[in-house]
């Protein structure tokens, strides 16, 4: 029951504020001299690690994702009856590119003041096993798979004992489309859980 309310809560798993510049929130500017700024003390800082560098280049693949976003959405239960959702996604590069932060945030539709579900998730490249990571988090759970990723789109999916979700997103220009499916027979048949598709805002 709680991978079902995961699955939900993560439909896109996706999102608040975490812009689209890589390094604008984590260098200061300064308009001091260099003369001005004192010289730094203690040991010297160790080399860049390569394995940052190759992170970095890995996650310019989902460069598609960021920015802001907004659409509508339906979810669906076990017997088939639809809720109406408006769905905000806000994708940013963190740690200067080396993952990926989707934070996102439903309302009802009859009424956007009123917050249907909040997740969080982050897309990450990882070197000792060579794939992506796609964690997520919403409502107390947490959920970590490998992440496909597509030159339009991506892929997750995971399968507990009974239950069985996958959820697929496509990327046009300034479009993004996303399905979540869960089934109840080790894959044999599957049936919808949500559907949405979102606008990039200007």
């Amino acid at each position: 029951m709680k991978r079902t309310l995961l699955a939900t809560c993560l439909l896109v798993a996706g999102l608040t504020g975490c812009g689209t510049d890589r390094d604008a929130a984590e260098a200061p500017s300064s308009t001091a001299p260099a003369s001005a700024v004192p010289a730094a003390s203690g040991p010297p800082l160790p080399p860049p690690d390569p394995r940052v560098a190759g992170q970095v280049e890995k996650m310019k693949a989902l460069e598609y994702m960021v920015g802001q976003w907004h659409g509508r959405g339906t979810s669906f239960d076990r017997t088939g009856k639809r809720s109406e959702f408006e769905q905000t996604e806000t994708v940013g590069y963190r740690l200067s590119g080396e993952l990926l932060l989707i934070e996102g945030r439903g309302t009802h539709a009859e009424n956007t003041e009123s917050l249907a579900f909040r997740a969080l998730a982050t897309a990450r490249w990882d070197a000792a096993t060579q794939r992506y990571l796609w964690w997520a988090a919403s409502r107390g759970s947490v959920l970590e798979v490998p992440l496909e990723v597509r030159p339009d789109g991506f892929t997750w999916s995971f399968s507990s004992p009974g239950f069985s979700f996958r959820n697929t997103a496509t990327f046009g220009a300034d479009t993004w489309s996303e399905k979540s499916e869960q089934s109840f027979d080790g894959g044999l048949t599957w049936q919808p859980q949500v559907e949405m598709t979102l606008t990039r805002v200007p």
